[in-house]
């Protein structure tokens, strides 16, 4: 897994290719919660994400909830196949929204 950050004022875009597994979970969270304790948006762009495992979703929740914390928002971009099939289906998109332009 990658992740290249685009940072825009108070807000980033985290461009996550590869897979977000269990073992790639870690470096997801270290490179993300810092910015989640003080982004007023962080906006996951998972065009080049291939797969996401449970413990994928897990560091999702965690990024979500330390940035919602401050009264920021996570939002998802270019969800695709097999990943957007398990954001929706464990109800992933109910909590955080998908957008269509950054």
């Amino acid at each position: 897994m990658t992740i290249k950050i685009i940072e825009q004022e108070k807000q980033i875009v985290a461009k996550v290719s590869g897979r977000l597994d269990i073992q790639e979970v870690e470096s997801f969270c270290d490179k993300l919660l810092p910015y989640a304790k003080v982004s007023e948006k962080i906006i996951l762009d998972f065009s080049e994400l291939d797969y996401i495992s449970s413990a994928g979703l897990r560091g999702i929740a965690q990024v979500g909830k330390e940035i919602s914390k401050n009264g920021g928002i996570l939002n998802f971009y270019h969800l695709k196949g097999m990943v957007k099939e398990v954001i929706t289906l464990t109800g992933f998109s109910n909590i955080f929204k998908e957008i269509d332009t950054l």
